[in-house]
């Protein structure tokens, strides 16, 4: 007889696949506003070299894997790349006016956007049970931003503007990318992105 199924399972073998990737790729994320800063270079030149990188990087992917790409997936991904891109260069051109922590913070304040976005949107259920401990959290951050002391010659009023428009493009992406990448492989999404960011930058 086969024998029962074990419910003595370490816990990380009851984690789902994808949250080591979530993680890493949060670090990563996270990283590369510190570069930014360290690159004392122009955000939108950094914005459109971040993007040439990547849409090379997808593009070999691509043509490794043998995918092909429609022009379905193009248009499909031609607006999320748009926003995309401006995105990334008013993220980056906040963090060359801010502290990187400050940028972060108010960068922090995406979900403020992104749920209620998505529940107007897409009659998306908001999880009220996560925001009863996330909406103080988020509260905490806010106030952290906004009330933070200024670091002398490197805080300005553009910088904040162009942090809060990160925070609004980048909740416009996600929302672009939730309506049109269905159906589209997420390679060749990412890799069409990518390349309409670099193109916009």
């Amino acid at each position: 007889m086969p024998s029962a199924p074990s419910s003595d399972k370490k816990w990380f073998q009851k984690l789902d696949p994808g949250f080591p990737v979530l993680i890493v790729s949060i670090l990563i994320f996270c990283a590369g506003s510190t570069v930014a800063k360290e690159a004392h270079t122009p955000g939108l030149t950094l914005a459109c070299m971040r993007s040439i990188i990547a849409g090379s990087v997808w593009m070999s992917i691509i043509l490794i894997r043998k995918r092909r790409i429609a022009w379905s997936s193009v248009r499909a991904a031609l607006l999320p790349g748009i926003m995309f891109g401006i995105n990334i260069a008013c993220f980056f051109t906040a963090v060359s006016h801010v502290p990187v922590a400050k940028a972060e913070f108010i960068g922090a304040l995406g979900p403020l956007v992104v749920v209620p976005a998505g529940a107007l949107i897409f009659k998306e259920r908001i999880p009220w049970r996560a925001l009863v401990w996330g909406i103080p959290a988020i509260s905490g951050v806010a106030i952290v931003a906004l009330l933070s002391a200024k670091s002398k010659g490197e805080a300005n009023g553009f910088g904040i503007i162009m942090a809060v428009a990160s925070v609004f493009t980048w909740a416009s992406y996600l929302m672009l990318t939730k309506k049109f990448r269905p159906g589209v492989d997420i390679g060749v999404f990412m890799a069409c992105t990518s390349v309409a960011a670099a193109l916009v930058l």
